[in-house]
């Protein structure tokens, strides 16, 4: 996938999602590591605690988390906690 698409999808996406989560606890963050591994990070707005994994990873615990299937320790287990963006060019 190019950048130019990755870049339209995830505009695409986050609209959508700051409608949907507007009173949500999580936050969605696409940056430039996301361009180049297609990762994106989702953060616990009271503990500010993030997990970085797949796109599609990302928006299954998204959904889980809304729905009430899991809470954001189940994520947490399931993927590694998130700590820096890398520094690489």
């Amino acid at each position: 996938m190019s950048v130019s698409s990755q870049s339209r999808k995830f505009r695409t996406l986050v609209p959508r999602c700051s409608i949907r989560f507007t009173r949500s606890t999580l936050g969605i963050t696409v940056d430039f590591d996301s361009v180049k591994d297609g990762t994106i990070t989702l953060r616990d707005r009271d503990s500010t605690k993030q997990v970085r994994s797949s796109e599609s990873d990302i928006l299954g615990a998204v959904k889980t988390l809304v729905d009430g299937e899991e809470s954001w320790k189940d994520v947490f287990k399931r993927s590694p906690e998130f700590t820096s963006q890398s520094n690489e060019d």
